[in-house]
């Protein structure tokens, strides 16, 4: 009896091994960790800085109103700047409006017809052919563009005046007084020529009606865009047309 009880724990040994190498069966240790880490990343940020009090009483032509609109850079990380306009009369856009570069220091001179409201044109900014105008400088944090413009006018173009005459005449064969309306001054001066006597001019009436094209309400809307002063990023902005401004966004680090 004393053998054979000292001979299980031997068999038992044997039939544990055997169970773990028939059934395939292993005991190993495993771990999973994971660490998470947390970076801040710095405001981009921009706002329009505009100085503008319309006059209550509505725009008069060549009185020029202060309008001075550039952009602040408001975050912590540097930035290049474009802009661009539309404009509308009575929500009506003026689709045929043509940007271009001012013209000794306006936007839409006196030799353009395409916009009836002049803009003085401020500095630091080049268009770049493509319906926008470059800030020509980096813009870092906490500094302002200058102005893009510093004040809008309405040109006399805007005023169409209108003048058209009534002529009386005594019409003898009718033995009445005649009128007739309207007449430009070229049809004015013909008709009366034309008059013979016994017929005779007894009056001539002025009507003269000035008309502002553009409209009751016009509106400026000005569109700003910026991106991370980085080389990638003012790429896609490259191929303006405009070597100057190309030349420009070439430099951004």
């Amino acid at each position: 009896m004393s053998k054979l009880k000292k001979s299980l724990p031997a068999i038992a040994l044997v039939l544990v091994l055997l169970v773990t190498v028939i059934g395939g069966t292993f005991a190993y240790f495993s771990q999973t960790d994971t660490a998470e880490n947390y970076i801040s990343v710095k405001d981009y940020n921009d706002q329009i800085v505009e100085n503008f009090d319309p006059p209550p009483d509505g725009m008069t032509p060549e009185v020029e109103i202060t309008k001075e609109v550039g952009v602040t850079n408001t975050g912590e990380i540097p930035m290049i700047v474009r802009i661009t306009y539309t404009e509308f009369w009575d929500a009506v856009e003026n689709g045929s409006l043509v940007l271009e570069e001012a013209v000794a220091g306006v936007y839409d001179g006196d030799t353009e017809l395409d916009s009836v409201v002049r803009k003085y044109a401020g500095s630091g900014w080049t268009y770049g052919d493509d319906g926008y105008y470059y800030y020509m400088s980096i813009l870092n944090p906490a500094a302002s563009t200058g102005s893009w413009i510093t004040g809008i006018e309405l040109k006399d173009a805007a005023v169409v005046t209108t003048t058209l005459y009534d002529v009386t005449i005594w019409d003898d064969s009718a033995a009445a007084f005649v009128t007739t309306t309207g007449l430009t001054e070229v049809q004015k001066d013909a008709f009366v020529a034309a008059v013979t006597a016994p017929d005779y001019v007894s009056q001539v009436i002025t009507n003269t009606t000035t008309v502002n094209t553009a409209g009751n309400d016009y509106m400026l809307r000005i569109t700003t865009e910026t991106l991370q002063a980085v080389q990638e990023a003012a790429a896609t902005w490259a191929a303006t047309a405009n070597a100057t401004v190309d030349a420009f966004l070439a430099t951004v680090p």
